[in-house]
């Protein structure tokens, strides 16, 4: 661009005025460090810069077209969300350190070979003046100010409570066992800062807001905010329920005799065989947001229903389908040694090779799950021929997970720390023997106390005294069609008070901290930390011990899942 006089000058002074006052809006512009790589973009700014600046032909930088129409304020403020690093590097180096050696109002000068060539490392002032004086001798006019003061960072959301922020962020790290249960890690009018799924700033709130601004305000009011629960055992992959059942119990029948009359899980095999995967998927969709609406935001999915290799892949595949476009997080499990299927009941051996040599390295050839599990049980697998099938998922790359002591105790709890699993799952006939080995290894103990209640048993496991013990239990739904069809984590709270004697704390614990880290997930996910992904609940809940205390209804408001609000409950503050 060549310029015509004072016309062309005045435009480009009101060009330069219009970003000055843009730029005004910014309230900090504090860390100038260094912006990395060169810019991209649009012809005609390149030559706006060019006429303007021509003794500085390396700031005639290329932006992106999309960012420069229609080149005013409100087109800068419009675009500041993906933009705004380079809104800072315009507010205080377009003009100064375009000019050889341009001196800051204060005597502090800028680096006299202005930037690095072709605008790579532009290594900047880290701390600029308030005012600076823009020397540009190559031009009649030669003072611009831009009011500046220390930078404000910009986030995806800003999330801010005046109520309960339970952090669940304690010196103690996951898993957690013991007195350390009880603490989480509570906070109160504090704000957290969401940016590319994860949360980059935590904190009260009027020191989150001093240093952050977002498109997006999230004010909680006065509602609870925790991390999203996580649910580290569901059976949520099946076609049909199963309600007679549920009316058979209250007639009479025990679990095994219904299971043992072709009910159970081989009611629901024989459902789910004649089903396709598309309609398992639909279905797991549909009860993944079921889930997502109770403020659970990662879950453990397990098969087997399938006890095919082609019906335990069609399963898995289902899973990977759902997970790969819902919002929620789930962990697969292979489950093929769920039961013995019909075709195998004269064959027990038979269908334990089958697994072994055949389905199990299926689903490793088609990475279809991070885990291994087995109902170890003395109606279904043997601990012996539960650890062969363990065994050889291990040497596939699953870990094993450990159905154990439900029924009866078999010695599943010492069979998991034996092989090694992350998990012993259900243990509501465990042993002394068994606490004693879970308190030496790193399983965790997995409770299920809606199924318990659920089937009416008349033993429950001992969580009172595992947690004495020190043991780091989490807690699970067990969601599935026929002993426990809840997706409700307060609700299993509600029961893991009422029939373990666990305080509230402990049972929110169990749900988020601990689970996690029974997935692998505690680096990742079960706490409100920096860093950390932004699974976030807000409840109605005035205090932690509510959510427990409350049952039959749902509390969550809010779920924010990897930085983003999925769902929003229509509930008013209604707590008294």
């Amino acid at each position: 661009m060549v310029e015509e006089g004072g016309q062309m000058r005045q435009e480009r002074f009101a060009v330069l005025a219009q970003l000055s006052d843009a730029l005004q809006r910014l309230r900090h512009v504090e860390r100038f460090v260094r912006l990395d790589g060169v810019i991209e973009a649009a012809l005609p700014f390149h030559e706006f810069l060019r006429g303007l600046l021509p003794a500085q032909p390396f700031l005639a930088l290329r932006l992106p077209a999309r960012l420069l129409r229609g080149v005013g304020g409100g087109a800068l403020r419009r675009h500041r969300r993906r933009f705004f690093r380079l809104e800072r590097f315009l507010a205080l180096h377009l003009v100064v350190a375009a000019s050889t050696g341009a001196q800051h109002e204060k005597g502090r000068s800028q680096n006299p070979n202005g930037f690095a060539a072709h605008g790579r490392n532009l290594h900047l002032d880290p701390i600029p003046p308030r005012s600076v004086r823009v020397v540009t001798p190559a031009r009649t006019w030669n003072r611009i100010r831009f009011p500046l003061s220390s930078a404000m960072q910009h986030a995806d959301t800003l999330v801010l409570s005046q109520g309960p922020w339970l952090t669940l962020s304690t010196p103690v790290a996951p898993p957690r066992g013991g007195t350390a249960m009880n603490d989480l890690g509570e906070k109160s009018d504090w704000a957290a800062a969401l940016v590319d799924g994860r949360i980059a700033a935590l904190g009260p709130k009027e020191e989150i807001l001093g240093a952050w601004e977002a498109d997006d305000v999230l004010d909680l009011g006065r509602r609870l905010v925790m991390p999203g629960f996580i649910d580290p055992h569901t059976h949520p992959v099946f076609n049909a329920s199963r309600e007679r059942e549920f009316e058979m119990r209250n007639q009479g029948k025990s679990y095994v005799e219904i299971a043992q009359a072709g009910g159970g899980i081989r009611s629901s095999v024989r459902s789910l065989r004649e089903a396709s995967e598309d309609l398992l998927a639909d279905l797991l969709a549909r009860r993944a947001t079921g889930f997502l609406t109770l403020g659970t935001t990662t879950i453990e999915a397990k098969s087997g229903y399938g006890l095919s290799r082609e019906d335990e892949l069609k399963s898995l595949r289902a899973i990977r389908s759902v997970a790969s476009s819902h919002p929620l997080d789930m962990i697969p499990t292979f489950l093929g040694a769920h039961e013995i299927p019909d075709e195998y009941r004269e064959d027990r051996e038979g269908y334990i090779r089958l697994l072994i040599e055949d389905m199990i390295p299926a689903v490793a050839a088609e990475g279809l799950a991070r885990y291994a599990d087995v109902f170890c049980e003395a109606h279904v697998f043997t601990t012996e021929e539960s650890q062969r099938i363990l065994e050889a998922a291990a040497a596939h790359g699953m870990p094993a997970r450990v159905h154990a002591d439900e029924i009866e105790s078999t010695g599943g709890a010492e069979l998991a720390v034996a092989v090694g699993a992350a998990s012993a799952d259900h243990l509501g006939a465990i042993s002394d023997a068994g606490i004693e080995a879970l308190a030496g290894s790193k399983t965790i103990p997995v409770l299920l106390p809606g199924t318990s209640f659920y089937l009416n048993l008349d033993h429950i496991a001992p969580g009172r005294r595992m947690v004495d013990r020190g043991l780091p239990v989490a807690l699970a739904t067990d969601f599935n069609p026929g002993s426990c069809p809840t997706r409700s984590l307060p609700m299993i709270m509600t029961l893991a008070c009422l029939h373990y004697g666990f305080t509230a704390a402990e049972a929110i614990t169990a749900c988020t901290v601990n689970a996690a880290a029974s997935l692998g997930l505690a680096e990742d996910r079960g706490r409100l930390e920096v860093g950390l992904r932004a699974d976030i609940i807000a409840l109605d809940a005035p205090t932690a011990r509510y959510i427990p205390y409350v049952f039959g209804e749902n509390l969550v408001t809010h779920v924010i899942k990897d930085g983003r609000l999925v769902i929003r409950n229509d509930r008013s503050e209604t707590t008294p």
